[in-house]
């Protein structure tokens, strides 16, 4: 790429009159650095700018003035430099006809349990491993994320996997496994909640009418919806081994869809929200404190906003003075 359409797309300015014209890569470490590489200075200081210039950099990359030491190379200096990749991203995307599509985030975890072509990839959160994967990305391959700010900035015409809200489940006794059959394809014993069923059933009918390849991987431990069976004393026991659970879940989106499945289903359930969340359910308990659940009575199921791992390391501790909830 020349250094004038690099800053163009960058909106960078020039910091220097460089002898070389263009670059053919982008590092964000000194390690990975190639000759004709321009480093991006994520961060980084005066020590990794000079390792990455030895290592044949022809270009360095801020927001933030870096001392030129040597007037070979460009010194490219932009506003905001996550903003600046993001809009190189862009470029990228837009010329190679990348394809963006937008997942719940229980989409997001059965996706990243799934063996998908190499046509298919999930975005990563972080800045470089998400800019690297766009640069290398072939001709009209295809990325999922469950952040629609990223996919925003990237590609504002990005689609969305929806779900198929005909899926049904069969003969299954509990609400923790599903009987599908999805695409003339029988999933028996599956571990992916009924209330995610939809989802489940919408994101594989969608993979295979774009023609994206994949392997059903382990659905265990999707890390919503995931229940946490206990005894009279709310401590931990095993997996169904009493009547009743406590179900966490930490997406308040999801909270939501849950809320109204267990509505539908049973009437002796729990809803409960921290105090300072600011969404609206029928029939929430809200709490100060997680370990005020444990005042909960009469209940088959009781549906958590809130961490699992704190959930448990809270049940798992004695027993302490509680407060009350307000109803």
């Amino acid at each position: 790429m020349y250094i004038q359409d690099l800053l163009r797309l960058l909106r960078g300015e020039l910091e220097n009159r460089p002898a070389i014209t263009q670059i053919n890569g982008f590092a964000f470490e000194p390690k990975h650095i190639k000759q004709g590489y321009a480093f991006i200075a994520d961060e980084c200081n005066e020590e990794d700018i000079a390792q990455a210039i030895k290592n044949g950099a022809y270009a360095v990359i801020s927001d933030a003035r870096i001392s030129i030491s040597d007037t070979e190379i460009a010194y490219i200096l932009v506003d905001n430099l996550r903003f600046a990749l993001f809009r190189l991203m862009r470029y990228e995307a837009s010329q190679k006809k990348l394809k963006f599509f937008y997942v719940n985030p229980v989409q997001m975890a059965i996706l990243k349990r799934l063996n998908l072509s190499k046509n298919a990839t999930i975005l990563s959160e972080n800045i470089a491993e998400l800019f690297l994967k766009i640069l290398k990305a072939g001709i009209g391959e295809s990325f999922f994320s469950s952040n629609s700010r990223t996919l925003e900035r990237i590609s504002p015409f990005y689609d969305q996997v929806f779900s198929d809200t005909k899926s049904q489940n069969i003969n299954s006794g509990s609400i923790f496994f599903s009987n599908v059959i999805c695409d003339e394809i029988f999933y028996q014993n599956l571990s992916v909640p009924r209330v995610f069923l939809p989802a489940f059933c919408g994101l594989l009918k969608f993979l295979k009418s774009h023609e994206i390849d994949f392997k059903l991987g382990d659905m265990k431990n999707l890390e919503h919806f995931e229940p946490i069976f206990i005894d009279k004393n709310f401590k931990p026991v095993n997996f169904g081994s009493s009547f009743r659970a406590i179900i966490a879940e930490s997406d308040e989106e999801l909270f939501c869809i849950e809320h109204s499945f267990l509505q539908k289903h049973f009437d002796d359930v729990k809803f409960c929200l921290p105090k300072n969340c600011d969404i609206s359910v029928e029939g929430a308990i809200f709490f100060d404190k997680l370990s005020e659940i444990k005042e909960l009575k009469n209940f088959r199921y009781a549906l958590i906003l809130c961490n699992k791992t704190e959930l448990i390391n809270m049940l798992n501790e004695g027993e302490d003075k509680q407060g009350k909830f307000e109803f």
